[in-house]
């Protein structure tokens, strides 16, 4: 009998035998066994009543009774509202979903209980094997769980549709003895997902993660197509397969069968008819056995007749019979006594190009049975009378008949060269139609390849697509064509216009190029937007659009020219939403992208999505209303969500084919990636009406929930990425829907998420929207010794290894995944090793980098590895260099190439033609223990494959560490007691006392020296806009001095403070630009915001001298102070906000170089020459007009300047006469030193640069003498290697014959030529003064890695290994790669060639260490060799550094 307690709308009678659930409710109904049951013994209930026949509320109810056991007790259990609910060990059957604990283990037993009707007999017993099996009728339908415990309760939920249910007798002896039936169900089995095996036919393409296949080259070849399946068939198990893509050019169609060859060994034919063992293929309407037919007339359906959507299907039953099953339908035996094992088979021959491996759909198959049986005629015709001129389609795409080389998908909106590595021409497209006047037609280039030279072709024709004879350029068609090649134009071969726009040959991915026919026949192409002007005219009518896609070029897709169909812009992600112009077939757009119809839907039920336009805002419900219902089919629109971008999508027959980042809902089924993820939701969308209003909405918490009419339906799923794409299927009943304006889906935007205002009369190119969520997050599946916080990876453990970390999804083209170093220790040798991988992460996870058996590519040091291949030595900056505030990241561009970046420096293509899916993987080793996630999403819009721009984090090699454990005021007196030369100067500049330093962030016109410490304009008179790293605390003065000023040019600089936020946007022309919290001091006048507020304040800026100072300060009243020449101005403006933290300088008119001045540093050391400052060689990419947008404050002084420039370019400007006589004293100087220099005799003379001298009077400055040219050279060389000023003492010593001081002269022959750096004692060093001196030769790559250990490493520790006699030339036979050789002899050994980033003249570059070896610690192996095991026995001394000539 049932337990006592039971649901709340459940009611017991018949000596609680019988359970009725109140008629008005459909849940709250679970009954329990009053007992546990025992093994064996069937508990088996018979419906009594179904609430169809009883209640009028129920029309709208779904699911029926519910059953399984639980290991909870009823007698304390808090019951839920269903049995799916239970947890704490529960196995349930819901539909046909085997469920546990809520998670679907099966989703496909073969029985379902929302089938059963009144009378019907459901059971379930626990076998002694503690396996649960369930029987419906006494017949029994399979094992659906194993490890169930022995103590469990039978539940029941009387739910949905079923109102009562009676416990059966038993039979009399108590015990059940199963019935087995006469012809078992069909049983799909819930093991993994059949797919088709990677080994295929030559023309072959796997997708959707092994479920379609698609034949290449479709125009040109017709066979060698074959594909089988992953695994051998089971018997009683239906393989089918969807036809999803044909074309009508060949004869003959898809074939499909059986055969007991394995696919992994299996030599694939041209076509499987011609195999003559073993196979089994009905090919028309014919089945034919080992190549001969053995059936000429089988079944009802000719394969060759077969549409788009038509489904095959084929078993082995259990009795060694094949069956073949077209849309659901039974075609009879096809052969008998088939060997067994099997693997299905299936030949994309002739017209079939695309098939997918589909699950069976009951909806499906009745939908697929309708088609069948509608008189396809009368309703054609009935439809299409339906259709309005504006529904027509009418869209312009590509023709699928195109040159050899090239092949058309994407539904016609793309073009592409598969094999564009092998093959550079023969690809050519036309349009599908002429070109309308007028209309516009322009491609976006998707995808390059640098192997070859040229690029895309554009143009139009009078040739039809189906008529011309395609060439192997379109340059080479004689007749009626015009084409753009290059910068040229061609009518019929030849050129007409040498000259005519922007070269197509220089385009890069995501270029645009277009051509379109204005009214009287005038030719004019495009290039990104702007007509180049007139090309031709007199053009004829009737002229088709023609793209070559020759050479670089790749990859093009149409570019949609209505409104809602727009190319992407930077503020896609505040547009009104609309659908995308990438859709299915069946499905058509209208009201401006509003309205997505399927026009034909009498007689096609799918193949119809739609997706939107962008993505949804946090917060934002998507809504459509259900306009249009055709009731002659099963089931009705699938609503859903995507992470893929819809121009990363080739759209599927439908959605739940997709193998990645989709949750749809189909019915009341919850689907993740194709597969169940739920079953039972609340809404069910087969059951929506016209005028239903379905919406969907993302939550904070990562959950989906699906609205009807308004009202929640609770949470489908969760889990969901941030940026999700709604996606609509128009599939079955609902063929018309349209976007509803919903009042929620206007989210109140935060201000440091808003778009900056701009007056109305200001007209900006661009608008900038400084979104700040992050794109990326790690995975949950990670290596057990890393933690995973948010957005933080850190080890757990203070082990050397850790383990992988992953991003939670693939990369994204374009994006930039970046990480941010937080924790390091110096105890542990090595770094992160940072890449990515087609390696999905699953348990178990693979222990390290290298062990990770998929293709893989990462940097490990400074070497890039794949696949445990070194293929590219010192590829970057050594990874091994990294500190807290270093950043790392990786992107995967559109040309399918990785590219690497560095604190926000790319650090060049890594790999070329990668995969589409890739993980970003990263081992957290050595030093490295915590890093943070930093790459953050609509901060900047960037053009190409330009690094995004993210807030700077200041660089370690630009901020000194030291060993030494010095008291702050002892350095800073050492500071002050430095020499005074120029590189010396600039090295002081980047030690720890200085508090600010320049922004990688500025204007397109400003160059920033290596230490950051100085910034120049390089050109015009504008874009000299420069922002601090740090913000500036209340108190502290920022200070700035005028090392150069140009006369040519009116005004000067400006500065002030602005907030935070600005260092992500796109910096405007001049520091007026900037709109939010900031106040800019120009002239004699403050602004706010670009606005003027206050007049005739303190000195005027625009006449400060050569040598003055200008600062800024924040009061602790948040008041804004001006310093001149440390003089304060008074209170510039009032009520600062704390927000506003941000220095900036603007490099304006007249001024065109300043440094950054700390508090107590003498400026008699600073000189206005920009020989202080080592520059860098080229501006930051990221900086490059990425950052920049139009100017929205236009003075006379900008007017003026402007006519000043243009007027330059005509006329010379002549230098000041101060300048000549400083710059020749400065080389006669330079002169000598070189003269004087053994080493680098041949170096070029480097000249100081003219300095323009302003013609107001200005102090006199002290002009000092300029160091040694030669020790110059070698300090920039330490620079290049990113070396810590911390680790060395003042003196740098060089000891070229200009220079070798005096009293060294014992030294001075073996250390002739070199420079020597003496590196800072250890506090616990020991007394050296009888130690023994000796020198080790270091490669340039490893001077870093030995200086952060503190020690000499032995080869082993620097992973030479074995490599290391080879590679150093050892002398001792018996030495290992653990033993140090060091040599009291210094000499010249490992050479690096080196390009001066002054001089960019190729010098050779060694590099030793001088280091003191205990006395009796070592052997000598030799007169020129030491060697020592011990590691506390040798002492780091100094570096030395040699240039020669190359």
């Amino acid at each position: 009998m049932f337990h006592a307690r039971c649901g709340d709308h459940v009611r017991l009678s018949e000596g609680g035998r019988t359970a009725t659930r109140t008629a008005s409710e459909f849940n709250f109904g679970l009954v329990f066994s009053a007992e546990p049951i025992q093994d064996d013994e069937l508990f088996e209930v018979s419906v009594d009543k179904k609430a169809i026949d009883t209640v009028k509320y129920n029309e709208s109810w779904i699911g029926s009774i519910e059953i399984g056991v639980t290991a909870c007790d009823p007698s304390s259990l808090c019951f839920p509202a269903s049995a799916t609910d239970l947890r704490n060990g529960s196995w349930i059957l819901s539909g046909k979903a085997i469920l546990k604990d809520g998670c679907t283990l099966d989703g496909a037993y073969p029985l379902n209980l929302n089938k059963v009707v009144e009378g019907d007999r459901i059971g379930v017993i626990r076998t002694r094997n503690g396996e649960l099996e369930y029987y419906m009728n006494g017949l029994t339908y399979g094992v659906a769980a194993t490890g169930i415990p022995r103590r469990v309760f039978v539940v029941i939920n009387v739910y949905g549709k079923v109102a009562q249910v009676s416990i059966c007798p038993k039979a009399p002896d108590d015990l059940f003895v199963p019935v087995e039936p006469e012809a078992t169900p069909l049983r799909l089995v819930p093991t993994e997902r059949l797919r088709f095996h990677e080994r295929t036919g030559s023309l072959v393409k796997l997708s959707c993660n092994g479920r379609s296949a698609e034949r290449l080259r479709p125009f040109d070849e017709f066979n060698n197509a074959v594909v089988m399946t992953s695994k051998p068939l089971v018997d009683d198990q239906l393989f089918e397969i969807r036809i999803d893509r044909l074309v009508g050019k060949w004869s003959g169609s898809i074939e499909v069968g059986v055969t007991t060859h394995d696919p992994a060994t299996i030599e694939f034919p041209a076509t499987m008819t011609n195999m003559r063992t073993g196979t089994i293929m009905m090919s028309g309407c014919g089945i034919l056995t080992n190549g001969k037919s053995s059936m000429r007339e089988y079944g009802e359906f000719n394969l060759d007749d077969l549409k788009i959507g038509d489904r095959i299907g084929m078993m082995r039953k259990s009795n060694a019979d094949l069956h073949y099953f077209i849309n659901s339908l039974d075609q009879g035996v096809a052969a008998s006594q088939v060997p067994s094992p099997i693997w299905g088979v299936v030949d994309l021959y002739g017209m079939t190009l695309k098939v997918t491996i589909v699950d069976r759909d009951e909806r499906e198959e009745q939908n697929l049975i309708t088609r069948r049986n509608t008189v396809l005629r009368e309703n054609v015709l009935q439809s299409l009378n339906d259709i309005t001129e504006e529904e027509a389609d009418d869209s312009l795409t590509f023709h699928p008949n195109c040159g050899s080389h090239a092949a058309v998908i994407n539904n016609g909106r793309t073009a592409h060269r598969p094999k564009a590595l092998d093959d550079f021409n023969n690809a050519v497209v036309l349009t599908n139609r002429p070109l309308k006047v007028n209309e516009v037609f322009e491609v976006k280039i998707d995808k390059m390849v640098t192997k070859w030279a040229g690029s895309i072709e554009i143009g139009v024709t009078t040739h039809l697509p189906t008529e011309l004879e395609y060439p192997s350029t379109m340059t080479n068609v004689r007749s009626g064509t015009w084409i753009m090649t290059g910068n040229g134009v061609m009518r019929n071969g030849t050129s007409v216009i040498d000259d005519y726009g922007q070269n197509l040959d220089k385009l890069q991915a995501g270029d645009r190029v277009g051509v379109v026919i204005r009214e009287g026949g005038s030719l004019h192409f495009l290039v990104n937007g702007e007509d180049q002007g007139e090309a031709g005219t007199g053009l004829p009518s009737n002229l088709y659009a023609v793209i070559d896609l020759y050479g670089q070029a790749t990859q093009a897709t149409i570019v949609s020219h209505c409104p809602c169909c727009s190319p992407s812009t930077p503020t896609m992600f505040y547009q009104d939403i609309h659908f995308h112009s990438v859709h299915g077939p069946n499905a058509r757009l209208t009201n401006n992208g509003k309205t997505a119809l399927r026009p034909h839907a009498m007689v096609e039920f799918n193949d119809a999505i739609v997706i939107t336009s962008r993505p949804l805002r946090p917060g934002e419900m998507f809504s459509v209303v259900v306009e249009r219902i055709i009731d002659r089919w099963s089931g009705s629109i699938e609503v859903g969500v995507t992470a893929i971008k819809p121009d990363d999508l080739e759209l599927p027959g439908t959605m739940t084919d997709l193998d990645h980042d989709t949750w749809m809902l189909s019915g009341y089924v919850i689907m993740k990636d194709g597969e169940l993820l739920g079953h039972g939701y609340m809404l069910d969308l087969d059951k929506v009406k016209t005028g239903s209003i379905v919406g969907i909405k993302r939550h904070d918490d990562t959950s989906l929930h699906y609205y009807l009419d308004g009202v929640d339906q609770g949470e489908a799923c969760r889990g969901l990425p941030e940026l999700v794409y709604p996606v609509i299927d128009l599939y079955g009943q609902c063929a018309q829907v349209s976007i509803v304006s919903n009042p929620e889906a206007m989210v109140d935007i935060d201000d440091s998420t808003s778009v900056p205002q701009v007056e109305s009369h200001v007209v900006s190119e661009s608008t900038v929207l400084p979104t700040q969520h992050l794109l990326h997050k790690w995975h949950d599946v990670c290596g057990k010794g890393i933690r995973i916080v948010e957005s933080r990876a850190s080890r757990l453990h203070d082990s050397p290894s850790a383990g992988l970390a992953f991003s939670a999804m693939p990369l994204t083209d374009g994006e930039l995944f970046e990480v941010l170093i937080e924790t390091w220790v110096s105890h542990w040798a090595g770094s992160l090793s940072f890449g990515v991988t087609t390696f999905a992460p699953v348990e178990p996870l693979p222990h390290s980098m290298s062990s990770v058996k998929e293709t893989t590519w990462y940097v490990q040091g400074n070497n890039l590895i794949s696949n445990g291949d070194v293929v590219k030595m010192n590829y970057c900056t050594s990874f091994d260099w990294l500190r807290p505030g270093n950043r790392v990241g990786v992107k995967r561009c559109q040309d399918s190439s990785i590219h690497f970046y560095i604190d926000g420096a790319d650090q060049g293509v890594a790999a070329f033609n990668v995969p589409k899916k890739l993980f970003v993987v990263m081992e957290l080793y050595g030093s490295t223990c915590g890093v943070k996630l930093i790459s953050k999403g609509g901060s900047a819009v960037g053009h190409g494959d330009a690094p995004l721009a993210v807030l700077e984090i200041e660089s370690p090699c630009d901020k000194a560490t030291t060993i030494e454990e010095e008291s702050e005021d002892k350095r800073n007196d050492e500071m002050d007691k430095s020499i005074e030369d120029g590189e010396i100067v600039s090295e002081i500049h980047e030690i720890d006392a200085m508090p600010h330093v320049f922004h990688e962030c500025h204007g397109r016109n400003v160059q920033v020296s290596e230490s950051r410490l100085a910034a120049k304009r390089v050109s015009s008179y504008n874009q000299g806009l420069v922002l601090m790293s740090r913000p500036l605390q209340r108190g502290m003065l920022f200070q700035v001095m005028i090392e150069s000023l140009n006369p040519r040019w009116v005004s000067s600089l400006s500065i002030g403070i602005t907030t935070e936020s600005v260092i992500s946007l796109s910096l405007p022309v001049t520091a007026l630009g900037l709109k939010k919290d900031t106040w800019v001091i120009s002239g004699d006048s403050v602004f706010h915001n670009g606005h003027k507020v206050k007049s005739k304040y303190g000195v005027n800026l625009d006449m400060l001298a050569l040598g003055q100072t200008v600062g800024i300060l924040v009061d602790g009243n948040n008041q804004l102070h001006l310093y001149v020449n440390g003089q304060d101005q008074g209170v510039a403006a009032s009520d600062i906000p704390q927000s506003a933290t941000i220095p900036l300088v603007d490099l304006y008119g007249m001024c065109d170089q300043v440094c950054i001045l700390s508090e107590g540093l003498d400026r008699s050391l600073h000189s206005p020459s920009s020989e202080d400052h080592v520059w860098s060689d080229s501006r930051e990419k990221g900086n490059l007009e990425v950052r920049e947008k139009a100017e929205t404050l236009r003075t006379k002084l900008d007017k003026m300047n402007e006519n000043i420039q243009c007027s330059s370019h005509t006329s010379p400007t002549s230098l000041p006469v101060t300048s000549f006589i400083l710059e020749k004293s400065q080389k006669a100087t330079n002169n000598d030193s070189y003269a004087k220099s053994p080493s680098v005799s041949n170096l070029p003379i480097a000249s100081a640069p003219s300095v323009p001298i302003s013609p107001v009077v200005s102090p006199v400055i002290a002009v000092k003498q300029p160091v040694c040219d030669y020790l110059t050279a070698c300090l920039r060389l330490k620079t290049s290697l990113c070396l810590p000023n911390g680790y060395f003492k003042k003196e740098a010593v060089c000891f070229c014959l200009a220079c070798s001081p005096s009293g060294l002269a014992p030294r001075k022959s073996e250390l002739s030529g070199w420079t020597l750096l003496p590196l800072q004692r250890r506090i616990d060093q020991p007394n050296t003064d009888v130690w023994h001196g000796a020198y080790l030769p270091v490669l340039l790559g490893d001077v870093r890695r030995t200086l952060d250990v503190g020690r000499p490493l032995t080869p082993s520790e620097l992973g030479m290994g074995g490599d290391y006699k080879k590679r150093s030339g050892h002398k001792l036979e018996d030495a290992e790669s653990s033993q140090l050789a060091i040599s009291p002899v210094l000499t010249p050994f490992h050479k690096h060639p080196y390009v001066d980033p002054k001089t960019k003249e190729p010098l050779a570059a060694y590099a030793a260490l001088e280091v003191l070896v205990r006395p009796g610690s070592y052997k000598i192996a030799s007169p020129s060799e030491w060697v020592t095991k011990e590691r506390n026995a040798t002492i780091l001394v100094s570096l030395l550094l040699r240039l020669e000539p190359y």
